[in-house]
């Protein structure tokens, strides 16, 4: 009869523990920043680099448009030299990128890029306030916050962020029942 292990599943289970609670009070807890322009094009190169399905390892930001509410920027588009263009948050409570044109040239006048940069804006507006208010409703989100925070950690560093912590995290929020924004 074997003897069954129950050091490496309680090991697991602290480790596991150990996650969440890093997620929820070390930088969970972390106020939003508004990113500088050059944190933001490092984030959307690396991002056409490496995690579009039509990655271009060559790419390169030609130029960076803000997008601003009130005098301030709250999305940027990012043109691709060679034509194509993102979509993307100048804060880390928002996702790096939210619109990926790999061949396209970027308009003013298209409707469909406005309403995404609107979203942008409301959503980064929405959030950052619940954040300084520090909005009781905000907490069921603070881990898919931390984890934003740390995407623009690892595109930033120019590197694709870890597979095995992806996954890892993606048990934790079934597990859990974590909601996302």
């Amino acid at each position: 009869m074997k003897k069954r292990n129950h050091q490496g599943s309680r090991t697991n289970w602290l480790l596991e523990l150990a996650l969440v609670l890093y997620l929820l009070f070390a930088l969970g807890g972390a106020e939003a920043r508004d990113l500088t322009e050059e944190e933001v094009r490092t984030a959307a190169q690396t991002w056409v680099r490496l995690l579009t399905a039509d990655a271009r390892p060559d790419a390169v930001i030609e130029k960076m448009e803000p997008y601003e509410v009130d005098g301030k920027p709250v999305a940027y588009i990012a043109h691709l030299t060679g034509g194509g263009y993102c979509l993307c948050g100048a804060d880390d409570v928002v996702s790096p990128v939210y619109f990926y044109s790999a061949r396209g040239t970027y308009s003013k006048e298209n409707p469909a890029c406005q309403s995404v940069l609107g979203e942008i804006a409301e959503r980064t507006k929405a959030l950052t306030e619940r954040k300084r208010e520090r909005s009781i409703e905000l907490q069921e989100y603070q881990q898919a916050l931390a984890e934003r925070a740390f995407l623009w950690q690892e595109l930033n560093r120019r590197s694709r962020p870890s597979e095995s912590r992806r996954n890892k995290e993606e048990y934790l929020q079934c597990r859990i029942g974590w909601n996302f924004l």
